[in-house]
């Protein structure tokens, strides 16, 4: 299997230390943005999370099966988050709605 160390986010201060490491993906962690305050993360599961804000260390949801192969790739655009996979996908999801 995967060793668990490649799934989490890690998080630095602005002295170069390790402050913590966020862990829920059930895979490597591939892809991250932040957008209105909070750090969203695409990973090899297919799942994308949403992160309570840059500063804070727990998950605040998740959009389960977002893609069906690992996601590559996110940005955003006019208050949308987009992400991108290997299922040669762009998805387009409005933050508010996709993750109630």
């Amino acid at each position: 299997g995967i060793n668990a160390e490649y799934m989490g986010i890690r998080k630095w201060n602005s002295s170069d230390v390790l402050v913590c490491v966020l862990y829920g993906h059930r895979g490597p962690v591939s892809a991250l943005v932040v957008f209105q305050g909070a750090l969203y993360s695409g990973s090899a599961d297919s799942t994308i999370k949403k992160w309570l804000g840059v500063g804070v260390d727990e998950c605040d949801g998740a959009i389960e099966d977002a893609h069906t192969s690992t996601i590559t790739a996110m940005a955003t655009f006019n208050n949308s988050l987009y992400s991108g996979g290997e299922d040669e996908a762009v998805r387009k999801w409005k933050c508010v709605e996709a993750f109630e």
